[in-house]
């Protein structure tokens, strides 16, 4: 039979949405009962779920190794691909346990990046993030690495951020 290559990364809970450049994908990954977080996954990247939810490994989770050969077997043919922390991991109740600190969430949600001219610094060049329970917007700023460089307040009380998009014609951020 013929093979089809792929590129993919694994290790990864189903995700509440994503947007990325060439190459990358940045995914909000809903958590279990400790925290959410925001990924930027490449090829070859392994997330570490279930083995990892945001940047620990929880207790609740040692019956649910993956069938590849249990948490231990990350990084080999059965489980492949290198691990990856994510840039942001938001504790559902504790604010000092997230990742950076200050901020607690429960549905968090990957949005666009934005691009243009017609929102002010610190806005511009920004990835729009939310928290459909908590109602809050941040833009997150990574470096061409993809390393977190800061995580800006944009809104708070917004009615349920689920989705962005980037308007065409007038380069807003809609929700």
């Amino acid at each position: 039979s013929d093979s089809v290559p792929h590129a993919g990364s694994s290790g990864i809970r189903p995700g509440t949405g994503g947007s990325g450049n060439p190459g990358v994908i940045y995914v909000g990954d809903v958590g279990y009962n400790w925290n959410e977080d925001l990924s930027a996954g490449t090829s070859g990247n392994n997330m570490g779920w279930p083995c990892y939810e945001a940047f620990g490994s929880p207790s609740v989770y040692p019956y649910m190794n993956p069938d590849n050969s249990g948490c231990s077997s990350i990084g080999t043919p059965e489980n492949p691909g290198t691990l990856r922390f994510p840039l942001i991991g938001v504790n559902h109740s504790d604010p000092a346990e997230s990742i950076p600190p200050g901020v607690i969430g429960q549905a968090i949600v990957c949005g666009v990046l934005h691009q243009g001219q017609n929102f002010r610094e610190p806005f511009r060049g920004g990835r729009f993030c939310g928290d459909v329970i908590q109602g809050w917007i941040k833009v997150m700023h990574v470096d061409t690495d993809d390393k977190l460089i800061d995580v800006i307040d944009f809104a708070t009380n917004a009615n349920g951020p689920v989705f962005f998009a980037q308007d065409p014609s007038t380069g807003d951020i809609c929700y």
